[in-house]
């Protein structure tokens, strides 16, 4: 998602095409125009199961894991320093501009590991729960839970691609690749984190909304 679209002419030209310029971003705005297709279409495939299912919304109320609180502010909190680290890049403070790499590789690392145990709770949510507990009190409806659990799955996945789309800048980053002329791999992977984060606080205020 980067590298390439980023990748300096050869020959040592040091800037590439104009041509090659608006080809990328074409491509990147197709890239997320399906993503977002993909993503309210489940959405609203859960909005209709929430609200034209056999039983009465009301009578299964959502119960998000806690968790799922405090990855939502580390989310944020990444996109803020990927936003921050390709402001420094395009003002070649390169410091700053590898600090925020490495924060929001680390926040995106906290964000998987905050996740992974909340996408377990929804799993085991979404099996049948026939003697309520302290973990799960009510016994869920299984198409709910099987719906948010696809779609938290759905939203990480993409996530862990960011993270590895990271990883590629960061190693182009340390060989310096990027300066205040040369920035596209790390505009795209800033737009791919905001639209990551969008697509999270939709989700949620969905789940929210409609639990």
């Amino acid at each position: 998602m980067n590298d390439a679209l980023d990748y300096r002419a050869a020959g040592g030209m040091g800037a590439y095409s104009p041509q090659g310029r608006r080809a990328a971003n074409i491509a990147l705005g197709v890239f997320l125009f399906s993503l977002t297709v993909l993503f309210l279409a489940s959405l609203v495939a859960y909005v209709f199961l929430r609200r034209f299912a056999d039983n009465p919304p009301a009578a299964h109320s959502l119960h998000l894991p806690a968790l799922l609180w405090a990855s939502s502010a580390v989310i944020l909190a990444a996109s803020a320093a990927m936003q921050s680290s390709f402001n420094a890049v395009r003002h070649q403070r390169m410091k700053s501009f590898f600090n925020g790499l490495y924060l929001t590789a680390g926040l995106t690392l906290l964000f998987v590991a905050l996740q992974t145990p909340a996408i377990i709770t929804l799993l085991a949510r979404h099996k049948p729960n026939p003697v309520p507990n302290a973990f799960l009190p009510v016994a869920p409806r299984l198409p709910l839970y099987a719906m948010v659990f696809f779609l938290v799955l759905l939203h990480a996945a993409h996530v862990l691609a960011g993270l590895i789309a990271l990883g590629r800048v960061i190693v182009r980053a340390r060989h310096g690749v990027y300066d205040h002329e040369h920035h596209q791999g790390v505009r795209f992977v800033a737009i791919y984190w905001h639209f990551l984060d969008a697509v999270w606080l939709t989700m949620f205020a969905v789940f929210l909304i409609m639990g």
